[in-house]
């Protein structure tokens, strides 16, 4: 979980705000090889510190010092492990401190999400199978970069050319090491997204939350899913899961916000979505959900102004001109809309621009013989957010054209 940096706040009001019966504190330092950890345990009810100690390891026993620490804070807490969770506390193989280095600098630049970081991302998580080739969490990491730069949002690669990349990696995961949650939730949302294979994501996803049922991408993910499969209930349910083991995430709460927007909960969607910019105010994600959220809500000066806030942040990534034209459409701005709608063809003649992007402005202009050509392209293109479209908010006219519920019918989610 992250924390409060450099905060005022009280023990008591961080442990309120975040739900939490108990807090640990701590510092970690390194020096080269060496690692020193010193935590300390509070109960937030009376604020009593119930433990406190120092652990030092190489780094290549870092896996050991986090299970020492752990079984420590579960004991005083008085925690009974479950048998799973038990083995995951077991004796764990030493790992190459390079590589592992390598791998934290992966998923740093990972969990920034943009094309530039991922990129970056990549380069560390191959530089880390260079130090330990047999090493499945960095082809885990590996798999998850390379879905990102083929989803939309990111837009970075076609995704023919992205996900095989990611499942190829998952696979390689999988091989070294079949217990690995990340890996299962790596194939599982090469399943959903790409393939479309929905009970082999689903047996994937739930794997994965069986292993390590505190891995919080996994439960985003695995929500992602159940909004594609029209479990609205279930897929908020599941993002409240993410959310309580990473509450300050800004990638979880700006998922927490697609779904309340799918779900047809706008305030909520609102809300999560200031939450995500306090943390990170020039976050383009956040700021485009924001502006759907407003357009559904009849807002469309405020959308419009969170679309444009979005395309600045993000230097204009294509899904931010989408938003805009759409926005301009609906709200009367047909020129305007149609000059965004033909700067995104012109820009998809140079790189991948997702067809669902043209599809959204053309739905605006009420256009649907040209927006359901945009979503054959799309299906033909095998782009992810088609999964998404049997439940989008403002495509009703779109979904009642039975040329969209055929083209759909490629998509095969549901058993």
């Amino acid at each position: 979980m992250q924390n409060y940096p450099g905060t005022h706040k009280s023990i008591g009001q961080i442990g309120r705000e975040l739900n939490v019966n108990y807090i640990l504190e701590g510092t970690v330092m390194r020096d080269g090889n060496k690692v020193r950890i010193i935590a300390q345990l509070i109960r937030v009810s009376d604020q009593t510190h119930l433990w406190a100690d120092s652990y030092e390891r190489n780094l290549e026993d870092i896996l050991s010092l986090q299970r020492d620490v752990a079984e420590a804070i579960a004991g005083q807490i008085q925690v009974k492990l479950t048998t799973q969770k038990q083995a995951r506390l077991a004796p764990a193989r030493s790992v190459n401190a390079k590589a592992y280095d390598a791998y934290l600098h992966g998923r740093y630049h990972w969990n920034k999400r943009t094309p530039q970081d991922i990129t970056s991302a990549i380069e560390y998580f191959q530089q880390a199978i260079r130090e330990d080739p047999n090493y499945a969490v960095a082809y885990a990491g590996l798999a998850d970069a390379y879905a990102l730069l083929g989803s939309v949002g990111n837009d970075a690669l076609p995704p023919k050319v992205a996900m095989p990349q990611a499942e190829d990696n998952a696979l390689k995961a999988l091989a070294l090491d079949n217990s690995l949650a990340e890996a299962h939730a790596s194939l599982a949302y090469v399943k959903l997204s790409f393939d479309w294979q929905g009970p082999e994501a689903e047996r994937h996803f739930k794997q994965a939350l069986e292993l390590n049922p505190s891995y919080a991408t996994g439960h985003q993910w695995y929500a992602l899913y159940l909004v594609a499969t029209g479990r609205m209930k279930d897929a908020i349910a599941e993002i409240g899961r993410a959310q309580q083991l990473d509450p300050l995430s800004i990638i979880i709460l700006t998922a927490a916000a697609h779904i309340y927007n799918q779900a047809g909960q706008y305030d909520k969607a609102l809300e999560q979505c200031r939450k995500a910019l306090d943390l990170y105010p020039d976050f383009f994600l956040a700021h485009y959900i924001q502006g759907r959220a407003y357009e559904q809500k009849g807002m469309l000066a405020a959308a419009i102004a969170e679309f444009q806030k979005a395309s600045n942040s993000s230097r204009g990534s294509p899904i931010t001109i989408e938003g805009l034209g759409h926005a301009y459409a609906v709200s009367g701005k047909r020129q305007e809309a149609g000059q965004l709608l033909a700067q995104l063809v012109s820009l998809s003649q140079q790189k991948y621009v997702p067809a669902v992007c043209m599809m959204a402005i053309c739905v605006g202009l009420g256009d649907n013989d040209q927006a359901l050509r945009w979503v054959k392209q799309a299906l033909d293109d095998r782009c992810d957010y088609v999964i998404y479209l049997p439940y989008e908010p403002g495509l009703e006219s779109l979904r009642a054209d039975p040329r969209f519920q055929d083209l759909m019918r490629q998509v095969h989610l549901n058993p």
